[in-house]
């Protein structure tokens, strides 16, 4: 049987919904093709009572074993230098089909290394598709679904499509970041600990921690572009009321930037007409209406969302207000 293994990044004790969202994915995808989903939790000192809440939400989020690490060489940022040799141990014996890493810096940071010392295909910002009733790959044989990744090139807005089967090598694979669907899995699910396995002795020294400013985009599932020059205190009236994993963020060039290789599931863009040239992957759910007030309608629709006139944001915010979080961007 396949197997498809997930890295879960832990902050503060708990699973970013990044990676929950990858258990997720992979667990939709290795139900049509019959493979178990493997979910590597690496972590630093940990006690009985974290480990298994840990293990209750990846389970939750569809993992159906859990293969966690406990060791003080891991604490601290997911560096390769930390935590590449293991997780390449840990693929060495599961031999997984596929790999998947969560949207954020740690699919730079862990896949390119991970894809070379596997022998593996990498593919960053990846969506994953079944294809149903594909052809037999042998005389005789009945027609299986087929795993394909697609990847959008920003620079030109091409794609390319990897089949998995066609490859015969593994995938290594980041996603870009989606709404996690309903719970598909179970809080009680096995966990099985490893013992670490690391390279050369690497005395890392964090020097400093600083936010960055394209992550909150890079990490968000939903976007909302306001014009340029909107004060900060209505931006974040904006952010009360939007949406958990929505970011808010002005139409300047690093924020147009940001979204060139950012994959939200949604795009909101309130201006009296929208940025030139406004990247959007396929997948992203865009909506336009020429008034604010047909906020909430919009929501729910795949096209590029238009506010005009001088109350567009504020009226934004009532609606948004009005519908309670707006559920539909969830």
């Amino acid at each position: 049987m396949a197997n498809v293994m997930v890295y879960v990044e832990v902050r503060g004790g708990v699973s970013t919904p990044a990676s929950r969202f990858a258990v997720g994915e992979a667990r939709r995808v290795a139900s049509e093709l019959g493979a178990t989903v493997y979910a590597l939790v690496p972590l630093g000192p940990a006690g009985q009572d974290g480990i298994e809440a840990l293990a209750a939400a990846v389970g939750e989020a569809g993992a159906d074993r859990i293969l966690c690490c406990c060791d003080p060489a891991l604490e601290g940022p997911p560096l390769d230098a930390r935590v590449g040799v293991w997780v390449a141990s840990v693929a060495e014996r599961l031999r997984p089909l596929l790999t998947l890493l969560p949207s954020g810096g740690i699919g730079a940071e862990l896949g390119p290394p991970l894809a070379a010392r596997t022998g593996a295909a990498f593919a960053p910002r990846a969506a994953l598709e079944i294809v149903q009733g594909a052809r037999a790959s042998e005389a005789g044989e009945q027609p299986r679904p087929r795993l394909l990744l697609r990847r959008r090139r920003p620079s030109d807005g091409s794609h390319r499509v990897l089949d998995a089967r066609e490859l015969e090598r593994p995938l290594v694979a980041t996603l870009h970041v989606g709404s996690a669907r309903p719970a598909p899995g179970q809080a009680a699910v096995e966990v099985e600990m490893l013992s670490y396995v690391g390279g050369p002795p690497c005395d890392l020294r964090e020097l400093e921690c600083a936010p960055d400013p394209a992550a909150e985009i890079d990490q968000a599932s939903g976007v909302i572009l306001v014009p340029r020059g909107t004060p900060q205190q209505v931006i974040e009236s904006l952010r009360a009321v939007a949406p958990g994993g929505t970011a808010v963020a002005a139409a300047d060039d690093a924020t147009l930037l940001s979204l060139e290789t950012a994959c939200p599931s949604r795009l909101l863009v309130i201006a009296d007409a929208a940025p030139e040239a406004l990247p959007a992957a396929p997948h992203t759910r865009v909506a336009l209406v020429s008034d604010a007030s047909d906020a909430t309608k919009a929501l729910g629709v795949d096209t590029v969302w238009r506010a005009s006139g001088a109350g567009a944001v504020a009226g934004v915010v009532q609606a948004l207000a009005r519908r309670g979080r707006a559920k539909e961007m969830r």
